[in-house]
């Protein structure tokens, strides 16, 4: 069948159009746009039906626990499929709370300052504005404000957003999706850990360039699907959790960002940093290590396993259309 075009659509000024190599009816790569090239990856145990809010925690500790899952033949993307209903995901990031997550906001606040740093030393920007897009307690946005940034977030969590606003930090309570913040404001959105969440990533990445200035720089940082840990780990792998429904690779992650005129600019491995309480809980399900010395529980120590990509990327003309293969028209 010859390739032909389908299913436009506009999303922040941004028209993604989808690439049709089968049949209509068949669903499209989130990444590449392809239709009819998703083949079955890995069998899942999830159902919509039992989830709730506290199975989509930041801090949940279900790995292995994952939706059935398929990889695009064409860009290696692996995604949910059947996928759950934006809806239900929708519901269950509303009414999250995460008080492990409080607990390790301090050290959190590390994994962000060293983004911070990268943005103003390494690619040259002095601090502008800057949207964190699902801010959480909003301990970026205090981190960047502190650095000189002009700083805002967004939060589906009611009560994660209204927490963050408590001690005086700007985050709104709001999804991407439907957020009517400023056009073409920001010099820089961050996507930390959020887009392996969403149903639609390729609208949802167009959504946020609606709120980039021309020549602006979004950072993504997300699971790498392909790196070592997960294939040695498989199954066990801790990025297979109830929350995440899209696993992107090097190469899938390039094919979004060029489908929708954007460059990779600079790129390297996300580090963590956790409280010694809080890893040696991952072992236990997520509950408290009893026996750990109370002067020990809050050591705080760098993770980096090299299977979580930090990407940054910049747009010149966040208005321009993409057609077949990442071309601007």
């Amino acid at each position: 069948m010859k390739n032909r075009l389908a299913q436009k659509r506009v999303s922040g000024g941004v028209e993604v159009r989808r690439e049709l190599l089968g049949p209509e009816e068949a669903r499209s790569c989130p990444a590449c746009g392809a239709v009819g090239t998703l083949v079955p990856f890995r069998g899942g145990d999830l159902r919509g039906a039992d989830l709730r809010p506290d199975d989509v925690r930041i801090t949940d500790a279900q790995y292995g626990r994952c939706w059935p899952l398929s990889r695009c033949r064409r860009c290696g993307m692996v995604t949910a499929h059947p996928m759950p209903p934006a809806e239900l995901l929708s519901r269950l990031y509303e009414a999250v709370e995460d008080p492990t997550y409080a607990a390790e906001a301090p050290f959190r606040r590390r994994n962000f300052e060293r983004i911070l740093r990268f943005l103003t030393d390494r690619l040259g920007l002095r601090p502008g504005r800057l949207l964190d897009v699902g801010a959480a307690l909003g301990v970026l946005v205090e981190a960047a404000r502190g650095a000189g940034w002009d700083a805002y977030g967004i939060e589906p969590s009611r009560a994660m957003a209204e927490a963050a606003r408590r001690r005086g930090i700007p985050v709104e309570t709001a999804r991407l999706e439907t957020w009517d913040g400023p056009v073409h404001a920001f010099d820089v959105i961050t996507l930390l850990d959020v887009i392996e969440h969403v149903a639609e990533p390729d609208w949802f990445l167009a959504k946020a360039l609606r709120h980039l200035r021309p020549g602006g720089i979004v950072c993504i940082v997300t699971p790498d699907v392909t790196s070592v840990a997960a294939r040695l780990l498989g199954r066990r792998w801790w990025h297979y959790r109830p929350g995440h429904v899209q696993f992107f690779s090097p190469r899938s992650l390039n094919a979004l960002i060029e489908r929708l005129g954007g460059r990779v600019v600079a790129r390297r491995r996300y580090c963590w940093f956790f409280s010694l309480d809080f890893l040696l809980s991952r072992f236990h399900g997520g509950r408290p290590v009893s026996w750990l010395p109370e002067r020990c529980r809050r050591w705080v120590l760098p993770v980096n396993l090299r299977d979580s990509l930090e990407v940054y990327a910049r747009w010149g003309h966040p208005e321009a259309s993409v057609g077949p293969g990442g071309a601007s028209t």
